[in-house]
């Protein structure tokens, strides 16, 4: 078994204060031990497979002739195929088992941007934006390896995840900050910051009911507002003193 990885880009400017671009990569990483030897029965997988990666990304880059705006913004698409899932469980009983899984695949889809408008030299807008659809692409076969007997039972259950979200982070995000520069050295900054499309981290090896295709559990959209102010002064000629102070949800 061997990895490799192919990546590559490109990136045009059309003028001076635009540019785009372009990246691919493809990744075959090979599997980890634990799914070419059986750490219990030290038996050798038949047939194992690398982990595949597939990423594609595309976008541009624009900053106005005043300087005072600047954009950028991509798109994404990656494929986590092949993936392997194990882990060791303790049944009821107290006996040990293991769950092996092949195949598991992942999509990742979106858009991100960021932007930064100064229209006075005192004055400051950040916008950060990101919004995605990550989820789960097929439904995947698993074994449970079950040893209470003293000797290894395997067991192939299929695992329904297939449509289901991919848990433990926000697939939207944004952000808008105002800066204000009231007297030199100092920057006071107030932050709204929104997070949405938040669903639970979950184990796919509860899926096992066909009928069970609810989506997780997804988290309330919430906002949160902070403020930092910093100020900078010079000490002496060589030396710069900084001081921060901040207030995170502040409401």
């Amino acid at each position: 078994m061997m990895g490799w990885q192919l990546k590559g880009g490109l990136s045009y400017r059309p003028t001076s204060r635009t540019s785009v671009f372009a990246n691919v990569g493809l990744i075959s990483k090979a599997p980890i031990f634990d799914a070419v030897i059986d750490d219990r029965s030290a038996t050798v997988a038949a047939d194992p497979q690398n982990e595949n990666f597939t990423a594609f990304e595309f976008g541009g880059i624009y900053l106005d002739p005043e300087n005072a705006l600047q954009v950028s913004a991509n798109m994404y698409y990656t494929l986590f195929s092949d993936r392997t899932l194990n882990f060791g469980v303790i049944n009821q009983d107290g006996s040990e088992g293991f769950v092996f899984i092949q195949g598991l695949a992942q999509k990742h889809l979106g858009f991100e941007m960021e932007a930064s408008y100064k229209p006075f030299y005192f004055l400051q807008f950040d916008l950060t934006t990101s919004v995605g659809n990550w989820e789960y692409t097929d439904n995947v076969t698993g074994t449970y390896k079950d040893y209470s007997s003293g000797a290894e039972v395997n067991e192939e259950y299929e695992y329904y995840v297939k449509g289901l979200k991919v848990g433990n982070a926000p697939q939207m995000q944004f952000r808008l900050g105002t800066s204000v520069f009231p007297i030199e050295g100092l920057k006071i900054q107030v932050d709204y910051r929104f997070y949405g499309q938040h669903y639970a981290g979950w184990d796919p090896t509860t899926r096992t009911d066909a009928t069970d295709t609810e989506q997780v559990w997804q988290a309330p959209d919430y906002m949160l507002f902070d403020l930092h102010a910093s100020y900078k002064m010079g000490v002496g000629s060589k030396y710069f003193l900084e001081v921060f102070a901040h207030v995170f949800n502040m409401f």
